[in-house]
């Protein structure tokens, strides 16, 4: 059996693949720059692009901000259900097809409320148990299931301005309502091509697991909220954010979620005796246990304020970038800001470095085969990134000429390819269709829901249609 061996080039570029990089936030592709240091936490309710077909063609990024392949939004329980038992579907479904409209996929949040008014009037109204918080301390306010809520009289500190209801998580009725919520989108779009991931925000203000007035609640009760949560989305990839610490474990080393953080870069904002990237997460990941996590769940970074604060602040941005590959980052939320312009070089580097990065360093392959027979193949991959591609794409050759092309499977998940190398050697047979002639040979990484090629290898020769031509194959009678 004569055998040929090829030795892909790599090359350095960065690569925009699917799943992972950096993310939009509240925004598709293409659309405007948040400015001036602000966001918005409130997620889209318009859509321009929601008719547009879906596209693997991104238009092209707004200058100063990353190419990307994702689109981050969070919604309010408030904006999802304005009226019992009335779901805004639009919202979601919309969202999910302007990303798909721009090249992106749906990462997605929906929070109970923020440290406004942002939970349901007909909930804080009739339904629910809450207190009214002011900033000096709370009144009660209980439901009443018959009648408008009877609450305690009017405090001084309550006649001085308005308050901010807040909801009792203890409350059954917490869990059957903003619970039913997280069930009913979960039922819908659970395992939809068109949605990346999904933060596991069931308990604080932007469902961040904490709250002005620290009535958090229980243990008990976050694990009941957390099992809720993954048993309404178990096949869409989770993230839990590094917070109350044993669910953070129980989240990650039990049922399956990765980690996240939302004040990625902070090295003084708060206090200068005190900052997140120093003295809080990575002591959070050792006492939960998570160091490991991203063998199996994303880890997902959001900044701290925008990057042109940490610029503007003289922050160390090589340690912050840093960190983040040590901690195997696969996406990041830049909150749409810009990024300054002397740290492309870093951004450019850490772009290169998260996530997966896979090339194909050898492959040694048959140069003839028999119709009917099978084709000799080994095949050594590497996955020069921090992470695996959690979404899994097929592995695959193809052997083409004008007349057919026929497919042929490597591995059909790749969830499991670590930094590090890969060795393939099999036998791949033939499909009885294949006739004789001769063929080009090809490889590419698929979508698994597609199956066309969609991630782009860190190897030369990559064709338009996304095929990387290895050689010829003669098949013969």
């Amino acid at each position: 059996m004569k055998m040929r061996t090829v030795r892909p080039k790599l090359i350095d570029d960065v690569l925009v693949n699917p799943n992972m990089g950096f993310t939009t936030f509240q925004r598709f592709n293409g659309d405007p720059l948040f400015a001036g240091g602000k966001w918005s936490e409130f997620g889209p309710e318009h859509f321009p692009h929601a008719n547009d077909p879906p596209t693997e063609q991104r238009p092209t990024p707004m200058a100063g901000f990353p190419d990307t392949t994702i689109a981050y939004c969070r919604w309010y329980w408030a904006t999802l259900n304005p009226e019992p038992g009335v779901i805004r579907w639009e919202i979601i479904e919309n969202a999910c097809r302007s990303a798909a409209a721009r090249g992106q996929q749906l990462d997605l949040r929906i929070a109970p409320h923020n440290g406004e008014v942002t939970v349901p009037p007909w909930y804080r109204d009739a339904v629910g148990r809450g207190s009214l918080f002011h900033d000096g301390g709370f009144d009660e306010w209980a439901a009443n299931p018959v009648g408008p809520p009877s609450r305690s009289p009017v405090s001084p500190r309550e006649a001085k301005g308005p308050g901010k209801w807040l909801p009792d998580y203890s409350d059954p009725a917490y869990l059957e309502h903003f619970g039913g919520l997280i069930r009913a989108v979960g039922q819908r779009y659970d395992g939809d091509p068109r949605i990346n991931m999904i933060d596991v925000g069931m308990f604080g203000h932007w469902g961040e697991w904490h709250r002005s007035d620290n009535q958090m609640g229980t243990p008990e009760l976050w694990r009941r909220g957390i099992e809720l949560f993954v048993d309404a989305w178990p096949t869409t990839p989770k993230v839990m954010l590094i917070a109350k610490l044993p669910q953070v474990a129980y989240a990650c080393l039990e049922l399956g979620c990765g980690w996240r953080l939302d004040c990625w870069g902070d090295m003084g904002g708060f206090s200068p005796n005190w900052n997140h990237m120093i003295d809080c997460y990575n002591q959070a990941l050792c006492k939960a246990a998570a160091q490991d996590v991203w063998k199996h769940a994303p880890v997902s970074l959001e900044t701290c304020w925008v990057m042109d604060k940490w610029h503007q602040d003289g922050w160390d941005i090589d340690y912050i970038i840093d960190q983040a590959l040590r901690w195997h980052v696969t996406s990041i939320n830049l909150k749409s800001s810009a990024v300054p312009d002397d740290w492309w070089p870093r951004v450019n580097h850490l772009q290169k470095n998260m996530g997966y990065r896979i090339a194909l360093r050898r492959m040694a392959y048959a140069t003839q085969v028999a119709a009917g027979g099978a084709l000799r193949v080994e095949a050594t991959w590497e996955n020069r990134g921090i992470a695996p591609p959690y979404h899994g794409y097929p592995a695959v050759l193809a052997l083409k000429n004008d007349h057919a092309e026929h497919v042929l499977e490597l591995a059909g998940d790749t969830r499991d390819w670590l930094p590090g190398y890969q060795h393939i050697e099999r036998d791949l047979p033939l499909p009885p269709e294949a006739a004789p002639g001769a063929y080009r040979l090809r490889a590419a990484l698929l979508c698994p829901h597609t199956r066309r090629p969609v991630v782009q290898l860190a190897n030369e020769g990559r064709g338009p249609d996304g095929w990387y031509d290895l050689g010829n194959v003669e098949i013969t009678a």
